[in-house]
């Protein structure tokens, strides 16, 4: 069952992070970017300033301010390439005495 939809101002923090069939429908995961929360999503449900009109197995179609965007996973709402920031890793300096 998808998620309770999101709504930001923001359509370049959500990234399409992959795609699921369930029976003959589609469903998409949608991360947030600002909170790390993934969102599951189906069409003609609302996320972001728009609609996810269609979800196919590679696709998803959103229509935003009366523009149909075609959005591939690792890419945001907006259309473009994700970024994430890199991880921070924990460095270990050995001292000797």
């Amino acid at each position: 069952m998808p998620s309770a939809p999101v709504v930001s101002n923001s359509d370049g923090s959500f990234v399409l992070t992959g795609i699921i069939r369930q029976g003959e429908d589609c469903l998409a995961f949608f991360e947030d970017t600002r909170t790390g929360k993934t969102a599951t999503v189906g069409a003609r449900e609302t996320l972001g300033r728009g609609r996810l009109v269609l979800i196919t197995q590679d696709i998803v179609h959103y229509a935003c301010d009366g523009d149909l965007r075609r959005i591939e996973i690792g890419s945001t709402l907006a259309g473009t390439a994700a970024s994430f920031p890199k991880p921070v890793t924990a460095t270990t300096t050995a001292t000797s005495t």
